[in-house]
């Protein structure tokens, strides 16, 4: 990959994941082949969000087309190992959202303390603090 990669934003990923507007899609397709792009992590919310409301996707659906993404390119999706643990969690447990499941993403990968008031969230910190006294 480039030094300074070419950020993709949600518009051009949809549109390669949908291929919904075809000129865009081929676009966006040639783009991530040439290796010189980057998906930020922060996009991956806003790609979530529009493919449960606008397209009424499922999340398992959701999971698969951005895990796609991850298997793509080691260097297409931005913390790649954290975002494909948290759309994997997001796809099991309907109680967290999709930013939710990236905190944990978070600190299961990358063992950051997450502070939080979210219940729902807390539960899933604690569940992964007690399997990794297992």
């Amino acid at each position: 990959m480039a030094h300074n990669p070419i950020l993709l934003d949600t518009n051009a990923v949809l549109r390669f994941l949908l291929k919904d507007i075809e000129e865009q899609a081929l676009a966006a397709k040639a783009k991530i082949a040439s290796g010189a792009c980057m998906i930020p992590v922060e996009v991956i919310p806003e790609i979530v969000y529009v493919l449960s409301g606008p397209y009424g996707l499922p999340r398992t659906i959701i999971t698969d087309k951005i895990e796609e993404l991850c298997a793509l390119s080691a260097d297409l999706v931005e913390k790649r190992h954290i975002v494909s643990y948290a759309v994997q969690l997001f796809a099991a447990n309907t109680k967290l959202d999709i930013v939710d499941c990236l905190l944990a993403g978070y600190h299961k990968r990358t063992d950051n303390a997450v502070f939080t008031f979210d219940q729902d969230l807390q539960k899933q910190l604690e569940k992964q603090e007690a399997e990794k006294q297992q």
